[in-house]
């Protein structure tokens, strides 16, 4: 998935600026520009560091460019944290948490097959850096409003997304017709966002994958 820019001035559609996939859980960045670059570095320092403990020097180190080449495509650090959310971070939680539920009207299948396949892949890194979206919504969720309604808008994103297969799969005889779709979307959600980030203050790639089997023990109640 191609991360672009927000607009152009000319109103021409946005070169890609990077390309967003996905391995063993984690996200990977592959810058093809130097905004790409300087795109690819900010999300790297703010994945390691977060955004209060990344610095713009850093950040120029990883994408080996100048101040004013930085300049040049973002204004400071605030508006590289924005970029980041909405070109990085939303294309990789699109791909690992709603792309392979768009389609399917057995989504309680669905979700447990990519959880399964998720819990063979992962590694210690995941457990070292957690939710690049679920680390910046408890760092800056009660520090910058325009940032907490960004972070929000890609966690709501996911809940429709989960809440609309899971209707889709009421319709196909799937899931427990008298399941509330919109609340156990919310709940399958929190479950998958909580597991990650205990895992991840515990350091135990253990607890990820019993709190993920936990999860699918979950996921087959809501069936018929």
């Amino acid at each position: 998935m191609n991360c672009n820019p927000q607009s152009r001035a000319d109103g021409a559609a946005p070169a890609a600026s990077c390309r967003v996939s996905t391995r063993g859980g984690l996200p990977v960045v592959e810058a093809l520009d130097t905004r790409g670059r300087v795109l690819a570095a900010a999300f790297e320092a703010f994945y390691a560091h977060g955004y209060q403990g990344a610095s713009l020097s850093d950040i120029l180190a990883r994408a080996g460019v100048t101040k004013g080449a930085m300049y040049h495509y973002f204004p400071g650090k605030r508006a590289l944290l924005l970029a980041v959310l909405d070109e990085i971070v939303a294309p990789y939680m699109e791909q690992l948490w709603m792309d392979p539920l768009r389609d399917t009207d057995d989504p309680l299948h669905t979700l447990e097959a990519h959880l399964r396949r998720l819990s063979g892949e992962v590694t210690g890194e995941v457990i070292e850096r957690g939710c690049p979206l679920g680390n910046l919504a408890q760092e800056m969720s009660d520090l910058d409003e325009e940032m907490r309604q960004r972070m929000e808008a890609i966690y709501d994103r996911w809940r429709q997304v989960l809440g609309q297969a899971l209707r889709r799969g009421q319709q196909a005889g799937t899931v427990h017709p008298e399941l509330d779709c919109t609340r156990m979307a919310l709940l399958v959600v929190a479950g998958l966002e909580g597991c990650l980030s205990q895992a991840k203050n515990a350091q135990s790639l253990p607890l990820l994958l019993e709190c993920g089997e936990a999860l699918m023990d979950m996921l087959k109640r809501m069936r018929p």
